[in-house]
């Protein structure tokens, strides 16, 4: 739940499990030593934000 606080350790794959997303929703994973955030964030945040829409207009 995005409410719950840092939305960045909401799973896409399990929203994907749960059929929220779809697979081919899902980006390319990064390949990288060291996590940026901002990059993981501005990546994450447009599908959150598609899944917290459908749950407000009841599809979930």
């Amino acid at each position: 739940d995005a409410n719950c606080g840092n939305t960045l350790l909401i799973s896409l794959e399990e929203l994907v499990e749960d059929g929220l997303l779809e697979k081919h929703e899902l980006p390319k994973p990064i390949d990288a030593e060291r996590v940026n955030f901002s990059v993981v964030a501005d990546l994450k945040d447009p599908l959150l934000t598609k899944v917290r829409q459908l749950k407000s207009y009841g599809y979930f």
